[in-house]
């Protein structure tokens, strides 16, 4: 249909038709000389575009809803990830402050001993003199 639509064109303006209004005249016809079964045929393509642009949005829908909960799910994972750390840390430092305490009695112990042991030490020298 193109082609006929240019050889009308280069007819005109072989007939002394300025160039601009030769593509004027013709710039119209292929919608005028398209018949039914064209306009309808392509209707239908854009009714199944439109179609096909309805049920992309849908699924796009689906997916950001899907992509809100993921984001919700990390942002509770890292919470709880965070408490975790939190109570891992606290555990941590109690049990070095019970180890400190444990390292101070048995330090205690061992010099109340050594300070025993002298004591009897020096009580056995003194009857032994």
């Amino acid at each position: 249909m193109v082609s006929r639509v240019m050889e009308w064109r280069d007819r005109l303006i072989e007939k002394g038709l300025d160039e601009e209004i030769a593509d004027e005249l013709v710039l119209g016809l292929p919608e005028q000389l398209a018949s039914a079964e064209d306009v309808r045929a392509l209707e239908r393509r854009l009714e199944r575009v439109e179609a096909t642009l309805t049920g992309l949005q849908v699924e796009v829908a689906r997916i950001d809803e899907r992509l809100n909960a993921v984001e919700r799910a990390v942002v509770e994972l890292r919470d709880e990830l965070r408490a975790m750390r939190e109570e891992f840390n606290q555990a941590m430092q109690n049990e070095r402050a019970d180890r400190r305490t444990q390292f101070h009695v048995l330090v205690a112990i061992i010099l109340a001993g050594l300070a025993a042991n002298s004591g009897i030490v020096a009580a056995l020298i003194a009857l032994l003199d």
